[in-house]
């Protein structure tokens, strides 16, 4: 579409390690404007999928942090 655009990598995927996109997209003027934003938080992303260990410490149960007020 003219004037959208897209940064995506390429990641380790859940199901036996087939390959998987993930992508943001939008216009062209915001994205390029996020361009650093976007790209680290994709390649953290890609990070804890290709170790997905990293995945279970940052999802592991805490009762201390889910107490509602």
């Amino acid at each position: 579409t003219p004037g959208y655009g897209a940064y995506a990598v390429v990641a380790s995927g859940p199901v036996g390690k087939i390959p998987l996109a993930i992508c943001v997209g939008g216009p062209l003027e915001r994205i390029k404007a996020k361009k650093d934003l976007i790209l680290n938080a994709l390649f953290e992303l890609k990070k804890k999928l290709d170790r997905p260990e990293l995945l279970l410490l940052e999802n592991s149960f805490d009762p201390s942090k889910n107490i509602e007020n």
